[in-house]
């Protein structure tokens, strides 16, 4: 019996569409709630602008990886292994993010440590079946 891929879609932070469009952001870290996260060879449809005239779909493309994840003060933990300090700096730039420590900064700002509860969902962009264009931001919209 086959099993059917899901749709998940994921909103990002108007500062992020462009690196998603471009193929530099390749990873999103996420909370877990009350809704399962895509698994792996669930499609993942990528957007900005939620609920606001600025929505816009900037990627379709099929979910590779999926895994739970922890970021501490000092060092990140996947699907149950510490990373390397090679793989924490690999992890922040595929994030979108210049290096751990710009990684670790953020999470310290938006949730403080450790990060708990979350999980990493990867795609590839050469894999997408749709790629956006970015929109000119409307008129009075800040990034």
């Amino acid at each position: 019996m086959a099993v059917c891929a899901m749709m998940r879609s994921y909103s990002f932070k108007p500062r992020f569409a462009a690196q998603i469009i471009s193929g530099a952001k390749t990873s999103t870290i996420r909370r877990n709630g009350t809704k399962p996260h895509a698994r792996r060879g669930d499609l993942l449809q990528l957007y900005t602008g939620a609920l606001t005239s600025g929505w816009q779909k900037l990627l379709v493309a099929p979910c590779f990886f999926a895994a739970p994840i922890e970021v501490r003060s000092d060092h990140i933990i996947r699907a149950g292994a510490a990373l390397t300090d090679i793989e924490a700096e690999a992890l922040a730039q595929d994030e979108g993010f210049a290096d751990f420590n710009a990684l670790r900064a953020w999470c310290d700002q938006a949730y403080g440590f450790p990060v708990r509860n979350l999980t990493q969902l990867r795609w590839h962009r050469a894999r997408a079946s749709f790629v956006g264009t970015l929109k000119a931001a409307p008129q009075g919209a800040s990034q």
